[in-house]
């Protein structure tokens, strides 16, 4: 049972979240939950993770003419002018900071949980190879994040001492 898919192109935006989306199969009554992550290899050894779980907003696909604006970072189902069904949602939590998205191949993957047109539930996983198109940083954002990564100092520790469970020898 065929459910979903990525778009070809994923958008990384000015903060560094990708928007993942793609096409839902015609088959899915009811999005139940997804969890989706987009990963890309890096030169740097620091490969840039970014993931989201999100319930499903809970609307079946039929009754779906006029969907209210979810609220920013929720799945979001809608249709398309043709009256297709798709998907979308942000990627805000970043697994690794060190590694960056940079414009070019990634690999996305998906997990969801769909209720089919028999009322049943049904778990459905997918991966792809996908491009990613990058938005240039927020200036005051860039600059910040360069900031945090060369001032960034870790505590000293201070001496342990341990104590002995039994009296020197």
């Amino acid at each position: 049972m065929p459910a979903g898919q990525f778009f070809q192109q994923l958008n990384v935006n000015a903060d560094g979240d990708v928007e993942a989306a793609g096409p839902l199969d015609h088959v899915t009554d009811k999005v139940v939950e997804m969890c989706v992550w987009v990963y890309q290899r890096s030169a740097n050894g620091h490969d840039a993770i970014a993931n989201a779980m999100k319930d499903g907003p809970g609307l079946k696909m039929k009754e779906m003419s006029d969907v209210a604006p979810e609220k920013d970072g929720a799945l979001k189902i809608a249709r398309t002018k043709a009256g297709k069904p798709t998907w979308s949602l942000k990627l805000t939590d970043r697994m690794n900071k060190k590694g960056e998205f940079t414009a070019g191949p990634a690999t996305a993957l998906a997990i969801g949980v769909f209720i089919d047109g028999n009322g049943k539930e049904r778990v459905v996983l997918w991966s792809e190879p996908v491009e990613l198109k990058v938005a240039p940083p927020k200036p005051a954002t860039a600059k910040r994040a360069a900031s945090k990564r060369s001032t960034t100092k870790r505590a000293p520790m201070k001496r342990m001492t341990a104590r002995r469970a039994s009296p020197k020898r």
